[in-house]
């Protein structure tokens, strides 16, 4: 029977690369198109200039493609209202859908999801390089929660193109929180998903919840980690971050905000060389020990100091 460790450690699970905003990011509307358009074009410009003269009509769009091809779909999802039950509404990823999302987003829909790949024999998109995500949450009114995926592999290909997105993005929106670590459901945080699922208090393990309340508390930490200037401020803001030692990169972000980076390759990024980040930022983080016990192997690995934060010493 194969070790648990090691079947874990040949999956390629997906990665979480996040920003949360909120309204003093600006139009909320324009910043979500803006994640969504820019991510494409910095992940998946091949594909970005080969559909651009598709039309956004995706039953018209598939007689002029075919398998091996590169494709890209938004997706717009509104919330049903009381007598009537929303349709989420589809359009090519080509220069005719991003002017029809511009439409579409100066009333801010529930959801937006863009998918890119390339089509297999059926049809199917395989093969991502940047699917992006925004959503927002009744439980965080006035919050933006900007997502994209990709399989690890493809990340460690491209990871400094993916960090420069992140914090090129973050100068512009004043973030509440950011991350890159697995990717767990509705985009949790590493303490999201390692918090004791009978914790009543939805506030420590429900991302619809924290987001709403990240310029108060760091949601979790992980190889790259924004945090809202209000809770740099309070560890020192970003000059006493790069004296501890604890992170190969500490960016001051033009808006607010400190991007923060565990070591320079994501290999590298393991529990030993995430500790002293952890001991740097457990002021910042809700108590509790991490749970992890009878956690599956399928599952994406969990990155995680098994130390209650409340229990370290302030230590910048």
């Amino acid at each position: 029977m194969p070790d648990f460790a090691t079947s874990q450690a040949s999956m390629d699970f997906a990665l979480d690369v996040q920003l949360n905003v909120d309204s003093s990011a600006g139009d909320a509307g324009q910043v979500a198109y803006d994640w969504l358009e820019q991510g494409f074009a910095a992940l998946a410009g091949d594909i970005r200039a080969s559909i651009a003269d598709l039309p956004a009509d995706p039953a018209a769009a598939g007689k002029a493609t075919g398998a091996g091809d590169g494709f890209a779909q938004i997706t717009v999802s509104r919330r049903p209202s009381d007598d009537v039950q929303r349709v989420p509404t589809e359009r090519v990823a080509s220069r005719e859908g991003w002017q029809w999302l511009q439409a579409e987003v100066a009333d801010l829909p529930a959801d937006l999801n863009l998918i890119t790949g390339r089509l297999d024999e059926t049809g199917m998109m395989i093969d991502s390089s940047f699917a992006g995500f925004v959503a927002t949450y009744r439980e965080s009114p006035g919050w933006l929660q900007l997502r994209a995926t990709v399989n690890r592999s493809k990340f460690l290909a491209v990871q400094r193109s993916w960090v420069d997105f992140v914090f090129s993005f973050a100068d512009r929106v004043n973030p509440g929180y950011g991350q890159v670590t697995y990717a767990y459901e509705r985009g949790k945080s590493v303490v999201e998903e390692t918090t004791q699922p009978r914790t009543p208090e939805k506030w420590r393990r429900k991302p619809a919840v924290t987001i709403g309340r990240c310029r108060e508390t760091l949601r979790g930490y992980g190889w790259l980690t924004v945090l809202a200037q209000e809770l740099a401020d309070r560890v020192g803001g970003a000059n006493a971050l790069r004296g501890t030692g604890a992170f190969a990169q500490v960016r001051q972000l033009q808006r607010g905000g400190v991007g923060l980076l565990v070591t320079d390759d994501l290999e590298d990024y393991t529990e030993r060389t995430a500790e002293p980040a952890f001991r740097v930022l457990a002021p910042l983080l809700p108590p509790g020990e991490p749970f992890t016990v009878g956690r599956s192997p399928m599952r994406p690995p969990v990155i995680v100091v098994p130390v209650d934060p409340a229990s370290v010493s302030f230590s910048t």
